[in-house]
């Protein structure tokens, strides 16, 4: 099995180091520690990534689609 650094897995997902470390104070990003350091099993990335993948949402005005709700007007202006 292999192990990455905190450093490694945020340049293999182009994000900060703080972001992963958020994620795996979070519980989201299973890790273990050795020591002070921090490391993610491979298996563990890819299970996250697997499981934060997105649908993407049908186009409006498709058959089967509600029309949007959005009226065109500024709802904030008083």
């Amino acid at each position: 099995m292999t192990y990455l650094t905190v450093l490694q897995v945020a340049e293999r997902l182009a994000v900060s180091s703080k972001l992963i470390y958020s994620l795996i104070y979070k519980g989201d990003l299973p890790c273990v520690h050795v020591g002070a350091a921090v490391r993610i099993a491979e298996r563990d990335l890819q299970d996250y990534l697997d499981h934060s993948r997105t649908k993407n949402k049908p186009r409006e005005n498709q058959p089967g689609t509600k029309p949007s709700k959005f009226t065109g007007k500024n709802h904030f202006a008083r």
